[in-house]
């Protein structure tokens, strides 16, 4: 019996979005550039969640310092307690 054809299996590119069965994909030019432009996206998606997450940290941080009297302000309390 002959021996029978069988293709090659096929891989999904998430960055470029199509099919392909050669193995030298992810080193092709147009790969390389959909990565970039992907990463780029994550990116700018990432920044306004981080300034927002380090702003609310600050603010409460902020918020924290303000509740407290100073610390002479608090000795002298402390004293006519």
């Amino acid at each position: 019996m002959a021996d029978y054809w069988k293709s090659h299996e096929k891989k999904y590119c998430e960055f470029c979005r199509c099919w392909f069965c050669v193995q030298f994909h992810e080193s092709g030019e147009k790969h390389k550039e959909n990565v970039r432009k992907r990463v780029d996206q994550v990116h700018i998606q990432i920044i306004p969640l981080v300034e927002k997450k380090q702003g609310f940290g600050r603010q409460r941080e902020a918020k924290r310092k303000t509740n407290r009297p100073p610390s002479g302000a608090r000795k002298k309390l402390d004293i006519h307690v």
